[in-house]
C-alpha cells in the first residue's frame, strides 16, 4: 500500500534551475517514500483501534477499511518551456516556492496521520494551463477524492471549481478569497479565517466594556467598504431604539473620511471622556492608518483606545508607543503553540524532514489535511455506528490519538444558505506591557477618571 500516490510527471517535466534544486530534492524525497507500506485502519464492532499492531476483531464481517484520497492542484508551472530566452520571472519562482512548501506540508501531514495506521493516497496536478487555457487533466483524476486542496491563484480557482463540484469532493481553498465564491457550494470551505468574522469579536468587547465610552467608528470605505457596513449595522438603532445587543445607551458616532484623510476625528474626541476609536482601515489604507495615529498623538491629554484591523501589527510605520498609549486592539488568528509538547514533537517531524521549522504554507496545508482527515474520519464513525445501532451495538470510539493541527484553528460556519463554509476562528489581542496578550488575559479598565484643568487651563494629571 502507497501512503502517498503522487503524479509528479508534470512537475518532473519542469526544467529547474540550479538555484532550484531544492525542489528536485523535495520531489524525490516524496517521490521515494511514496513506495513506503502503511496498514490501513479499520473500523470494528469492538471499538476503534488507533496502532498499527494486528487487530483481533471479534466479527470479521464489520471490518470496513477506511481509506482517504487526497487531491492537490498547485501552481508548478509545468508548461512553462524554459530556455535561454524564457527565463522563469520571479513571479513564477515564487509560486514554485508556495507550491513546494505547500506540498511539504502535505507530506508532513501524511507522516503523521499514516504514522498512526491510516492509509492516505495523494496526487498532485498542476494547476497551471497550457496555452490554449486547458487543465492537462480531467474530472476522472478527481473521482474518488475525499479532499481537494487549492488551486491558489484565482484564475486557476474559477476554472476547477465546476469540475470539483461536479464530483462531489469536498473543495478546501488554502489562500484568501471572496467569501461570495462560496455561494451555492455547500462542499466548498475556506480555511483561511474570514475577515467579516471578526467584526462581532470586536464589537462585542466594545458593548461589554466600552457602553458608557464614546465611541467613534471611522469609515474610510474603499475596499472595505463592505466590512464597514456590515459593522455598522451591529450597532445601528432599530425603530424601538435598541442595537443589536439590545443597548439604548451606547454612545456612537460615525465619521466618514477617505483612504488618505480621517475627517473630523480630532473634533469627535471628548476630553472629557474615554474615546474609542474603530477603524477597519487595512494594508491599502496605510494613509489612513498613518493620519488616526497623528491625530492621537497630538491629542497625547485625552484617553483614546483603538480598535483596528489586524493588518494593523504588521505596518512597520506604527509607533509603538501610540500602541501601548492606546491599548490598541486587534483581531489574531491562532498561532503555533510553542509550549505545548505535542506540537513541538509534530514540528520536530517537519525538522527532521526538512531541516528548518515549517514556513506558512506548510503550516496551511498541513493543518487543512489534518482538519479535513479528521471530520471525514468521524463521518465514516458516524457511517459506521448507523449500521452497528441496526444491530444494536454500542460503539465507544477512541479519538484520542488523532493528529491535530498545529497553527490553525477551525471554527466552520456556513455563511451562506446552500452556500460553503468560512472558517471564523478569531480572537482579540491587546498591546499591553509592550506584548501582544489575549485581551481576555490582561488586566480590566479601571473606571474613567473625568480631567480637571489648572487655573491656567493646563491638564491636571492625576
Amino acid at each position: 500500500m502507497k501512503i502517498l500516490n503522487i503524479d509528479l510527471k508534470a512537475y518532473l517535466k519542469t526544467n529547474l534551475k540550479a538555484n532550484l534544486n531544492t525542489y528536485k530534492f523535495c520531489a524525490i524525497v516524496i517521490a521515494i517514500c511514496g513506495l513506503m507500506a502503511a496498514p490501513s485502519h479499520v473500523f470494528s464492532q469492538s471499538g476503534f483501534f488507533s496502532t498499527p499492531d494486528t487487530l483481533l476483531v471479534e466479527d470479521p464481517d464489520s471490518i470496513v477499511e477506511y481509506e482517504f484520497n487526497v487531491v492537490a492542484i498547485l501552481p508548478f508551472f509545468s508548461v512553462f518551456i524554459e530556455d535561454d530566452e524564457n527565463i522563469p520571472t520571479k513571479r513564477i519562482e515564487r509560486m514554485r516556492e508556495i507550491s513546494v512548501e505547500t506540498l511539504n506540508g502535505i507530506r508532513w501531514a501524511c507522516d503523521r496521520i499514516s504514522s498512526e495506521g491510516y492509509k492516505v493516497n495523494v496526487t498532485i496536478l498542476e494547476s497551471i494551463p497550457d496555452s490554449l487555457g486547458e487543465f492537462n487533466w480531467g474530472e476522472e483524476e478527481l473521482i474518488g477524492a475525499d479532499v481537494v486542496l487549492g488551486p491558489l491563484q484565482q484564475q486557476s480557482l474559477s476554472k476547477s471549481i465546476k469540475p470539483i463540484r461536479r464530483v462531489g469532493a469536498e473543495h478546501v481553498l488554502l489562500t484568501r478569497v471572496n467569501d461570495n465564491l462560496l455561494r451555492g457550494n455547500e462542499h466548498m470551505r475556506s480555511a483561511t479565517p474570514s475577515p467579516y468574522c471578526f467584526l462581532d469579536h470586536i464589537a462585542n468587547r466594545i458593548n461589554s466594556q466600552h457602553s458608557q465610552d464614546n465611541i467613534i467608528f471611522f469609515m474610510a470605505g474603499g475596499v472595505e467598504q463592505d466590512m464597514e457596513s456590515q459593522f455598522y449595522d451591529l450597532f445601528k438603532l432599530d425603530s424601538l431604539g435598541f442595537n443589536s445587543f439590545g443597548s439604548d445607551s451606547l454612545a456612537f458616532d460615525t465619521i466618514h473620511g477617505s483612504r488618505k484623510s480621517v475627517g473630523s476625528l480630532a473634533e469627535t474626541l471628548d476630553f472629557y471622556k474615554r474615546n474609542v476609536v474603530v477603524s477597519l482601515a487595512s494594508k491599502s489604507s496605510r494613509s489612513v492608518l498613518s493620519n488616526l495615529q497623528m491625530v492621537v498623538q497630538s491629542n497625547d491629554s485625552t484617553e483614546v483606545y483603538v480598535f483596528a484591523h489586524s493588518a494593523m501589527p504588521q505596518l512597520g510605520f506604527v509607533d509603538i508607543q501610540f500602541l501601548s498609549r492606546t491599548r490598541a486592539t486587534v483581531p489574531a488568528q491562532s498561532a503555533v503553540n510553542w509550549s505545548d509538547s505535542t506540537t513541538i514533537a509534530a514540528i520536530r517531524i517537519y525538522r527532521n524532514l526538512y531541516q528548518t521549522d515549517p514556513p506558512d504554507f506548510a503550516l496551511r496545508a498541513h493543518d487543512a489535511l489534518i482538519d479535513a482527515f479528521r471530520r471525514d474520519l468521524v463521518e465514516n464513525l458516524n457511517a459506521a455506528q448507523s449500521t452497528v445501532d441496526s444491530l444494536e451495538t454500542e460503539i465507544v470510539w477512541d479519538l484520542s490519538t488523532l493528529p491535530a493541527v498545529i497553527a490553525t484553528k477551525f471554527n466552520w460556519i456556513q455563511k451562506y444558505d446552500f452556500g460553503g463554509y468560512v472558517n471564523s476562528a478569531w480572537s482579540l489581542s491587546t498591546y499591553h506591557e509592550n506584548i501582544w496578550c489575549p485581551s481576555d488575559s490582561i488586566p480590566a479598565l479601571l473606571p474613567f477618571i473625568i480631567p480637571e484643568l489648572d487655573e491656567d487651563g493646563k491638564y491636571i494629571k492625576p
